[in-house]
């Protein structure tokens, strides 16, 4: 029964199911065949694009070394003006200002001087008297040798009884208070030449104590002055610097300081020194080595119009070392990890150069050798340095890319 219903349902829908059934086969067939005959797809490797880098040429040959120190300008010469002499303040000098320029000789300050006029004017007749007291025992020595020379025949006196008639105890006395008289005299024009306060040196002034008016006593401050022909520079430099540095007494004459202040004169100015000392001594807190250079005229006051070296400022300077020979001068910041240098080489690939470092200072290096012919000097800063990649500059036409 069942059997002859399917056969009868075939018979009814059959010829419906048989083209479906149809083209379902063909897309079967076509689909094995194209699987079988299609060629099997390869990806390619996409060429690596060379990096844009910036590059110097450098060159070896001898270079003079420069040691960069900075210190602080101070008074070769500094001294604090004290009374010697005791009174009121007369007179004071027109150019006795902080900050005035004074030369040698140039009157400061004048302290009344009338109690030591005084004193002189009695100390010179105390010798005046004196003078004439020997001058009378002179001439009284003078009729005691007429005498002597009439009885010395007759009494025979002897050395002592002729010293005493000549009277000469007495005339050494004389002479002894004449000497006393001139040197009172002496101290007293002394004292009174102390009433008038000069300018020991050529100096500017740092500060003053006194006015007209004011008493003063022995010992008291009057004023401070700073020489101004010369000022000293202590500069700290590295303790590993000092064997590239002339120092004066270990064969070297003194090298060449330039002075900067870029703030104060500007980047093209500077004022020219020269190293005179080695301290003995490290820096507490540094552990730097201490060296002491001077300017002469620091504050430009003679010659060619120079900017002033004012005392306490802060500068820069420069050293002339010793000349190095057969070195390339780098930029310290194109010394990489390592010490390593990025070059572009002859291919235009990246390769590492480790030369040997000479001097390295605050800006620059000095190396020498590791190097090849047609390396150039990678500046730039790369994210990923990788040996043997491949560089390119603005100056190329395209890109290298990689073999």
């Amino acid at each position: 029964m069942t059997d002859t219903r399917i056969a009868n349902l075939f018979r009814r829908h059959g010829r419906k199911l048989v083209p479906p059934l149809i083209v379902a086969l063909v897309a079967a067939v076509l689909v094995i065949i194209l699987m079988n005959t299609s060629s099997e797809a390869t990806r390619a490797e996409p060429a690596r694009e060379a990096r844009l880098v910036e590059v110097t040429s450098v060159t070896a040959g001898d270079q003079q070394l420069l040691v960069e120190a900075w210190g602080t300008v101070q008074a070769a010469r500094q001294v604090t003006l004290q009374s010697q002499a005791v009174g009121e303040v007369k007179q004071v000098g027109s150019a006795f200002e902080p900050g005035a320029h004074v030369r040698r000789g140039a009157l400061l300050l004048q302290i009344d001087p009338a109690d030591y006029e005084l004193a002189v004017r009695q100390r010179r007749a105390e010798l005046t008297r004196a003078r004439a007291d020997l001058a009378l025992e002179d001439g009284k020595g003078a009729v005691a040798e007429q005498e002597f020379a009439l009885l010395a025949k007759e009494t025979g006196a002897s050395e002592e009884e002729r010293r005493l008639m000549l009277r000469e105890p007495q005339r050494a006395t004389a002479r002894a208070a004449v000497a006393s008289a001139e040197a009172a005299l002496a101290a007293a024009e002394l004292a009174l030449a102390r009433t008038t306060v000069r300018a020991p040196f050529n100096a500017v002034v740092l500060d003053r104590s006194v006015n007209a008016g004011t008493r003063v006593t022995n010992g008291a401050a009057l004023a401070s002055l700073a020489g101004t022909d010369t000022f000293w520079v202590e500069l700290a430099v590295p303790a590993a610097s000092l064997q590239w540095l002339d120092l004066p007494g270990n064969g070297g004459k003194g090298a060449q300081v330039n002075f900067f202040q870029e703030r104060v004169w500007g980047k093209d100015r500077f004022r020219a020194g020269r190293l005179i000392r080695l301290r003995g001594d490290l820096d507490e807190k540094g552990r730097m080595a201490r060296v002491l250079a001077a300017v002469d005229d620091p504050l430009g006051q003679i010659g060619a119009r120079r900017p002033a070296l004012l005392l306490g400022a802060y500068v820069r300077a420069e050293i002339q070392g010793r000349q190095l020979k057969n070195v390339i001068a780098l930029d310290r910041n194109w010394l990489r990890d390592g010490d390593v240098v990025w070059v572009m080489d002859s291919a235009g690939k990246l390769a590492m150069r480790k030369p040997e470092v000479v001097y390295r200072g605050t800006d620059q290096a000095y190396v020498r050798g590791g190097f090849e012919a047609g390396d150039r000097i990678v500046t730039s800063d790369l994210a990923v340095a990788v040996e043997r990649m491949p560089l390119r500059t603005a100056a190329d036409k395209k890109e290298r890319p990689a073999p």
